[in-house]
C-alpha cells in the first residue's frame, strides 16, 4: 500500500484523512503524488467541497450503478467516469463521505466477543465499509434523491451500539441478501427504505461475505 497527501486549491486532503492508505490496485502517478498536482473533474471538486451528505447523493447518483456491479467496487473504472484519479475517489470515500468509518463499532463488537458465532457470521454483510457502499447504492437505485442519506442516516444510528441494536442489524443482514433474490435487479430495504422506493433493475448480483451463512432460495451470485 502506498500512502499520501494531495493538495488540490490550497488543500490538502491529507487534512480529511490522514495517512490513509492507498489499497491494492489503485494507481497514482509518483509524480503527480509527489507534487500533489492531479486533473480532477468538477464533479469531484464540487464534492469535497459539499456538505457531508450533499456529497453522499451526489456520488451514488454518479456512480450507484458502478458500485452495484458484480465484484467489488472497480475505483478505476469510476475515475474514468468522473475523469479522475481512482486514488482521488478512494480519499473521497474514506474521508469525506466518512464509508470507512461506519462500521468500526460493529467489527470491534464483533472482534470482542459479544456475539454469538453465527450471529457475528451473519453480521459480516455490514461489517465492512466496502460492501455498505452496495447498500447506500441499492438506496439510490430505489429510492432516488434523498434515499441514500436515508439509508446512511438509519445505518449510523443502528452502528452507535450494535449490542443494543443486535435484532435489527441481524435483520438488515437478511433483508440485504433478499434485495438481491430476483436476478439482474435489487429491491429496497425494508427496514431503511422510504415508502415510495421500488425495485430497480441494474447490472448485479450476490455473494455472501466470507463465513457467512445464506439463507434458502437465495440466489448466489457474485457481486
Amino acid at each position: 500500500m502506498q500512502t499520501i497527501g494531495i493538495r488540490r486549491g490550497g488543500r490538502n486532503i491529507a487534512d480529511d484523512v490522514a495517512d490513509v492508505s492507498m489499497p491494492e490496485g489503485i494507481e497514482v502517478d509518483e509524480a503527480a503524488a509527489y507534487f500533489g498536482v492531479f486533473e480532477s473533474s468538477d464533479a469531484l471538486h464540487q464534492m469535497m467541497e459539499m456538505p457531508r451528505e450533499d456529497a453522499f447523493e451526489k456520488f451514488f447518483s454518479l456512480l450507484s450503478d458502478l458500485v452495484l456491479k458484480p465484484g467489488d467496487f472497480d475505483f478505476e473504472l469510476a475515475s474514468q467516469r468522473l475523469n479522475c484519479e481512482g486514488g482521488e475517489i478512494y480519499f473521497l470515500v474514506a474521508g469525506h463521505l466518512g464509508v470507512m468509518t461506519l462500521p468500526e463499532q460493529l467489527s470491534l463488537a464483533i472482534k470482542e466477543g459479544q456475539f454469538s458465532e453465527g450471529e457475528s457470521a451473519l453480521l459480516q454483510e455490514i461489517a465492512d465499509p466496502m460492501r455498505l457502499l452496495k447498500l447506500f447504492a441499492i438506496g439510490q437505485q430505489t429510492g432516488g434523491e434523498g434515499e441514500a442519506t436515508k439509508y446512511l442516516k438509519g445505518i449510523e444510528s443502528l452502528m452507535a451500539n450494535p449490542a443494543a441494536n443486535k435484532d435489527a442489524l441481524i435483520s438488515l443482514s437478511s433483508e440485504i441478501q433478499a434485495s438481491f433474490d430476483v436476478a439482474g435487479h435489487v429491491t429496497p430495504i425494508a427496514s431503511l427504505a422510504s415508502g415510495s422506493a421500488v425495485a430497480k433493475e441494474v447490472e448485479t448480483a450476490y455473494v455472501p461475505p466470507p463465513s457467512m451463512p445464506v439463507q434458502e432460495n437465495h440466489q448466489l451470485k457474485r457481486w
